[in-house]
């Protein structure tokens, strides 16, 4: 059991650690809020745009991003959030690289318009500086976390102010001679990153203490062995200072975790550091500039700007904001640092917190409530006593100030710090309070909680075990009201027993007459009573205790205030501890007379030697019942799967997740090589991953991300991609005695990743056919326009009327078939009418026939009845010809393709096609095989990508697979694909089957008027299209004027604007653009009637065209009809 017990709390405690790592971010109520930042009113939600210069997972960044999305949650709940990396860590950031990030953001962000934009660190402040007006316009900036800061760089640059990260260089040095009296030499360790090029440019070596002297170790020019090499070899009269040092000239980028960690282990000197970066990793900590506080004085000017405020007027902050952070254990366990140090360092941190701003006032009225406990009013000598005063005049001793308290009642604390009656005041429970008028300080003095206390001997370690007890609360408390609304919110019953006070509580729950009673933290009197109590753990509605002082005024106070306070919290050995102490209970703490120690010390020496042993085992047994208990407990509802593994390999223990995933029950796996229960293969590989069990038992960690592509394979058949770290468990010794393996199953996760990308990269295919598809329909409209003119023309000359019908025919289908590109790119709208797939398909399959050799024969079978969709035929056509291209092009050697068309209705285990997953129902199927060379499975799950292609240079775009995913995506459909090498492949599409009717319509052809009256002005860059449009326009009975851009149809509709009716404008142009045009004219004229014309057909763009205040819009190429009415219908509005 010892055996079994020991590797469960290792297990527990290495699936801690890594949950600790991953989820310790600050929480809303540990977030600093801006002093000017209340809360407001807004009519719409505002979007922000936060452009990381590194990624996910990088901890400085995170804790920047991290505070600032916490402080929107609890200030700006509504406003939307936009993440974007640019991962210049991992990735050797250079000019191409910024180009093509910019394209990206372009693409993706062209119709958003953010309201504000927050760069963390030096490369997104340098991108934004380059690319913000061309990307989004002079938007407001916020940045933190930048080294290299310029004040001239922003001369002439508008809305841009934030945070400057500014190392103390010479604070860290002083802090490390302090703790280290014999060092001469500092060791400064840089990388070549802008960050690092940033510190080293900031060090002017002055001030530094006498007799020190500072060296570079530059990444520049030395590699990461040879760094660790000389770290190895330093003298002892040396020290560390750790920088940055992420990428070097031969390793590249390297994982914080690991090189901070292997840095720590090679110097043979303590290695300190000026960022929080590498805490936790050996490090030896220092005065440090925290991500946090970047981020949090970010936030709350971000919030200010988004309230109204003008970046111009909020300067840039340049002062340092640092704190002290020493890890003791690292400095003795690594290089021996002794507690002699420790005091003499411990004073030094002391040091710091002296205020930095002298206040000109020197009383402060503070206006507290009379609490029994905490601010004790006494009527006859009008004082206060109690904890909150002596900690309060602690502060204003270490201030030098003088506090004078005022008295007020509870409820008119605050009331009466806004009617002047005193500077600053100490209302019960800040927390309550909203800060729209207040301005809070960011230490809390102290904070309260109620905790549930239990008798000796009862073991209630959860919430869950107070299920049907009795339990003793004190009806006015602060805590009855939060304890009763949260057993009321689980459904759990309990007998609650109303007192009078904490005294009577624990007076019942001693007698027997409860199971516990909750108490409140600060009781000592009450609780010297009750050395029989036992703390459960269990915290009810802890509250902090903040100085508030009237919006806008003391902000001096309030910082001075923080400063002091948070010195006297970080020194364990302040009076602020020593008075905490007095008033806290600490469980088992009896209160016994000096006169009576005598008579106990004799009687309980007598009495514990006579059952010491005995108690001793009865104690041990018991403690390692219910930590096993505890533990179990634990271990099965952690949501993510844990195995537990012996010295010898063979598994010991699994929780109910892991028997979920892996297929094997508890009873089955114990005994079971771990490797067999944990079956691992590598999907890309197809290949088991094996040794991986061998390795931990020697010692290594072995972790395996989603990008190694670890899929375990479940004993009830299926598997899972997952993410896995196994991990050595040691006992007291170092000797491995175990394996505690932990890992989750990240499938979804996955497949959710994989579809974003997707939908990026047909977004950005999007953007790339709007443009081909407007220059294709520039140039259709000057063929399919003139053709009109001379068939209006020469109507009466069949020749020319049939061969010019072939052109505007031709051009018809053309247009069709752009129209088809911006369907597949998701830019036109897709029309969805009744359609006969089996009419469609054969249609493609004749079109089909033409295109294929002689060695290839196509057979079809039409049986699909009935045989309507809701869709697009257009799409349905096209994906068809896609699949056939595809089939033709897999048999270089000739075949056969089979193009067949049925109705079925999938099962429900038949309804999980791939990725999709099919409603119940009817659908309609097509399937297109071929006999050719297959598909090879290792680039299966590739095929339906944007580009990729296996075919050789020139011979395939890789847009065809793609562009039948997203007709059948659009469709609501599923495709699947069935393939063998040499075996042929068969792609099968699932369309649900509708019962509508297919509306088959009949035009009559138009009747071409010629009698129409006005003059229009055609601003168009292409000189075909200018041409087309004056004879159509002509031919019709308008008199025309030209203009060759924009600025010379500005310039002409200036001069001739008497004369002119309407203008036919053309949206792209160079020199000044559509859009541009419009504006200058409406400005000269509100009463222009403008239409549009333009050889895109997206509808979001026509609505902003629209919006602006053009008339109306026409798509290219029009006809000489369509264009009239649009003109005719503008003039006569």
């Amino acid at each position: 059991m010892m055996r079994t017990l020991a590797i469960l709390s290792a297990t527990l405690s290495a699936f801690l650690t890594v949950v600790a790592s991953a989820q310790s971010l600050p929480t809303t109520a540990q977030l600093a809020q801006h002093p000017s930042s209340p809360d407001i009113e807004v009519k719409a939600p505002p979007s922000v745009l936060i452009l990381n210069s590194y990624h996910r997972g990088y901890d400085w960044s995170d804790a920047e991003a991290a505070v600032i999305e916490d402080i929107f949650a609890s200030r700006r709940p509504d406003a939307r959030l936009f993440f974007e990396s640019l991962d210049a860590k991992r990735i050797k950031w250079n000019e191409q690289r910024a180009n093509t990030i910019a394209g990206a953001l372009a693409l993706k962000y062209h119709s958003m318009r953010f309201d504000l934009i927050i760069a963390l660190d030096d490369n997104a402040y340098d991108f934004i500086l380059r690319f913000r007006d061309g990307l989004f316009g002079q938007v407001p900036v916020v940045f933190c976390g930048v080294n290299y800061f310029d004040p001239a760089r922003l001369q002439g640059i508008v809305g841009v102010t934030g945070v400057v990260q500014q190392i103390d260089f010479v604070g860290n040095i002083r802090l490390i001679k302090r703790i280290l009296p014999g060092v001469s030499t500092i060791w400064a360790i840089t990388d070549g990153s802008l960050t690092g090029k940033a510190y080293r440019a900031a060090f002017s070596g002055t001030g530094l203490p006498e007799g020190i002297n500072v060296e570079f170790l530059n990444g520049e020019e030395i590699g990461w062995q040879d760094l660790l090499a000389r770290l190895s070899a330093l003298d002892k009269d040396s020290a560390v200072l750790k920088l940055i040092w992420l990428e070097d000239l031969t390793s590249g980028y390297i994982e914080p975790d690991i090189g901070y960690a292997a840095i720590a282990r090679a110097s043979s000197v303590p290695v300190f550091q000026v960022t929080e970066s590498g805490l936790g990793q050996g490090l030896a900590g220092g005065l440090l500039v925290t991500g946090h506080s970047q981020g949090r004085q970010a936030a709350g000017m971000a919030l200010d700007i988004l309230a109204g405020a003008d970046p111009a007027t909020m300067p840039v902050v340049t002062e340092p904001e640092c704190e002290v952070r020493i890890d003791w254990n690292a400095l003795a366990e690594r290089w021996g640092v002794t507690n002699s140090d420790y005091e003499r360092a411990r004073r030094a941190d002391a040091e710091q917190t002296t205020p930095t701003v002298r206040l000109e006032k020197p009383n402060y009225r503070i206006c507290l409530a009379n609490d029994p406990l905490f601010s004790r009013y006494d009527l006859l000598t009008r004082e206060f006593s109690g904890m909150t005063v002596e900690l309060l005049n602690l502060v204003a001793a270490k201030a030098g100030l003088t506090f004078t308290y005022v008295y007020s009642e509870p409820s008119k604390t605050v009331s009466n710090l806004r009617a002047g009656r005193c500077d600053a005041a100490m209302p019960e429970f800040t927390d309550r309070f909203d800060r729209e008028m207040l301005d809070m300080s960011e230490v809390s003095l102290f904070a309260d909680w109620g905790e549930i206390y239990v008798r000796s001997g009862q073991p209630i370690s959860g919430l869950g075990e107070l299920k049907g007890r009795s339990i003793a609360v004190v009806g006015d408390s602060a805590f009855y009201k939060p304890f009763r609304e949260q057993v009321e919110a689980i459904g759990m019953p309990v007998n609650l027993f109303w007192v009078a006070s904490y005294e009577a509580a624990i007076e019942l729950l001693l007698d027997g007459g409860v199971d516990a009673a909750l108490v409140g933290r600060f009781h000592p009197i009450s609780l010297r009573k009750a050395s029989k109590l036992v703390p459960t753990g269990i915290i009810i509605y802890p509250v902090a205790q903040r100085m508030v002082v009237e919006r806008g005024s003391n902000a001096d106070f309030l910082g001075v205030y923080d400063n002091i306070l948070s010195g006297m919290i970080r020194d364990g050995d302040s009076d602020y501890h020593r008075v905490l102490g007095r008033h806290t209970f600490k469980p088992g703490e009896k209160w016994i007379p000096g006169w009576a120690w005598i008579v106990l010390v004799a009687f309980f020496v007598t009495l514990i030697f006579a059952v010491i042993t005995r108690r001793r085992v009865w104690h041990k047994t018991r403690e390692l019942r219910e930590r096993e208990e505890k533990l179990r407990v634990i271990l099965d509802s952690i949501v993510d799967a844990v195995v537990a593994a012996g010295p010898d390999g063979r598994v010991i223990d699994l929780n109910p997740a892991a028997t979920l995933l892996t297929g094997w029950d508890d009873k089955d796996a114990v005994g079971q090589c771990l490797a067999e229960v944990v079956d691992l293969v590598d999907q890309e590989q197809d290949q088991p991953i094996t040794g991986w069990v061998e390795s931990v038992l020697g010692g290594n960690l072995v972790q395996l991300s989603s990008d190694a592509s670890p899929t375990l394979l479940s004993r009830r058949g299926g598997s899972f991609r997952i993410e896995i770290c196994a991990t050595p468990i040691r006992d007291e010794v170092g000797v491995v005695s175990g394996i505690a393996v932990v890992f989750r199953d990240v499938t979804e996760s996955l497949r959710t990743e994989e579809i974003r990308r997707q939908s990026q990269k047909m977004e950005a295919i999007g953007q790339l056919a709007g443009g081909i598809a407007h220059d294709f329909n520039n140039v259709l409209g000057g063929v399919t326009g003139i053709s009109e003119f001379l068939i209006s023309r020469y109507r009466e000359d069949p020749t020319i009327v049939k061969y010019c019908g072939f052109i505007v025919e031709s051009g018809h289908r053309a247009s069709v078939m752009i129209r088809r590109l911006l369907d597949f790119a998701r830019m036109g709208k897709v029309e969805s009418v009744a359609v006969s797939v089996n009419s469609v398909v054969g249609a493609a399959v004749e079109l089909l026939k033409g295109s294929l050799p002689r060695d290839i024969e196509i057979v079809s079978e039409l049986l699909a009845s009935p045989d309507v969709i809701i869709g697009d035929g257009a799409q349905i056509e096209n994906m068809v010809l896609n699949l056939g291209i595809n089939a033709r092009d897999a048999m270089p050697e000739g075949g056969h393709i089979e193009i067949r068309t049925a109705v079925c209705e999938p099962f429900e285990s038949e309804r999980r096609i791939g990725r999709f997953l099919l409603a119940p129902g009817l659908y309609l199927t097509i399937s297109v095989g071929d006999s050719g060379i297959g598909i090879a499975p290792a680039v299966r799950d590739k095929i339906f990508e944007p580009f990729y292609t296996t075919k050789l240079s020139g011979m395939g775009t890789g847009l065809g697979l793609a562009a039948v995913m997203g007709i059948v995506e659009e469709h609501q459909g599923a495709v699947s694909v069935e393939s063998k090498p040499d075996g042929g492949t068969i792609f099968t599409v699932y369309l649900p089957l509708s019962e509508a009717e297919v509306n088959v319509q009949t035009s009559e052809p138009e009747v071409l008027q010629t009698n129409y009256q006005g003059v229009v002005l055609v601003i168009d860059d292409e000189p075909i299209i200018r041409t087309m449009a004056q004879v159509l326009l002509t031919e019709s009975g308008f008199d025309v004027i030209t203009a060759v851009d924009g600025r010379d149809g500005l310039e002409t509709y200036m001069k001739r604007r008497d004369e002119i009716d309407v203008v036919l404008l053309d949206f792209i142009m160079p020199v000044m653009d559509g859009m541009a045009t419009l504006r200058e004219l409406i400005a000269f004229d509100p009463e222009v009637r403008v239409v549009i014309a333009s050889g895109f057909t997206n509808d979001h763009r026509k609505q902003t065209l629209l919006d602006a205040g053009a008339v109306d819009t026409v798509n290219k190429p029009f006809s000489q009809q369509e264009i009239c009415t649009a003109l005719i219908n503008a003039i006569s509005r």
